[in-house]
């Protein structure tokens, strides 16, 4: 039997907001939503070209995502979605530089995600049905440092990771460096992974997604020990052996990886690869709303791929098993 329980590792709270969230969000803040807005504008395009283009998704809705009232009621909402899945333990990411608009900072943006967290988990279950225990990610984003200010925003989200994990029971738990990887090289951040190191902050990277082996090579350099996507990985005999023998977890999402052609045809989503080889995989949504999936749905494509019940599974223990610590 296939566990009635799951787990999402890989899931960015801005890429899960939903029509009628971003409704709710307006009555608090008084934004206007477009005339005739549907969940279906949400969604990426079926014919997305690349990363690139699924990128752009995000920026309707982060302009919602500008007060502690957005940012409070995008939470709450992902949070019971998740847990009317069935999902028993998620990290859920943002990039807090990404919501300082208007009057928020980087720590105020943090500070409002946690605090509608815990005030939801505090409500009786009666009210809110049963929560995932969750933890929070912080994205440095790939950016061009010719630009005055970039850098100083992914050293200030390391601060503010600092600052939180050092708080008692903390509920942020490392960092991630996300946005368009065959832009802005793995390579170029190799101080903010220094520091990261440093301050003992624990560190998943996007790689291997919109570039090739190297840059998943790069990230494990650095020192990361879960790789998001690493869909690249599939090139490099040495780069797969590597991630075995170092036992780095990947973080795979099957339908944003079609979306953004990083594989042309579900065929090539090399999970069985991967396994047959002993690295550790596990199976998340990525963006729930932009491309329209959960977890749930993501591990049915698997099972249709040819994945057998134990292999299922072991993809959901993974994600259990290895938490960002």
């Amino acid at each position: 039997m296939i566990l009635p329980y799951y787990s999402d590792l890989h899931l960015h709270l801005d890429g899960s907001v939903e029509l009628f969230t971003l409704q709710k969000i307006c009555e608090y803040t008084g934004q206007k939503l477009p005339e005739n807005l549907s969940e279906e504008d949400l969604y990426v395009a079926d014919d997305c070209k690349d990363l690139n283009q699924y990128l752009d998704k995000f920026d309707f809705v982060n302009q919602y995502l500008q007060t502690e009232a957005g940012l409070a009621v995008a939470t709450q909402h992902l949070l019971m979605r998740l847990g009317a899945i069935g999902v028993k333990y998620a990290e859920i990411r943002f990039a807090p530089q990404k919501h300082t608009e208007q009057n928020l900072t980087q720590e105020g943006a943090v500070a409002a995600v946690l605090e509608a967290c815990r005030s939801l988990k505090e409500l009786s279950e009666e009210e809110t049905g049963l929560l995932p225990d969750v933890r929070f990610i912080l994205c440095m984003m790939r950016s061009d440092y010719s630009i005055p200010g970039n850098k100083d925003k992914n050293l200030e989200t390391l601060s503010v990771a600092r600052y939180y994990m050092a708080q008692e029971n903390p509920l942020v738990v490392g960092v991630d460096l996300a946005g368009a990887e065959a832009l802005f090289p793995t390579e170029q951040f190799e101080q903010e992974f220094q520091i990261a190191r440093d301050f003992g902050i624990p560190f998943t990277i996007h790689a291997g997604e919109a570039a090739g082996p190297d840059s998943i090579e790069c990230a494990l350099d650095f020192g990361a020990k879960r790789i998001g996507h690493g869909i690249a990985a599939i090139q490099s005999e040495r780069l797969m052996e590597r991630l075995a023998r170092e036992k780095i977890v990947l973080e795979m999402c099957p339908s944003s990886n079609l979306q953004t052609k990083a594989i042309p045809d579900m065929q090539h989503f090399p999970i069985r690869e991967f396994m047959k080889r002993g690295i550790i995989c596990t199976i998340n949504s990525d963006n729930m709303t932009v491309s329209h999936t959960d977890v749930k749905n993501e591990l049915y494509r698997c099972i249709k791929l040819g994945l057998k019940e134990d292999e299922i599974n072991t993809l959901i223990k993974n994600g259990i098993n290895y938490p960002l610590s």
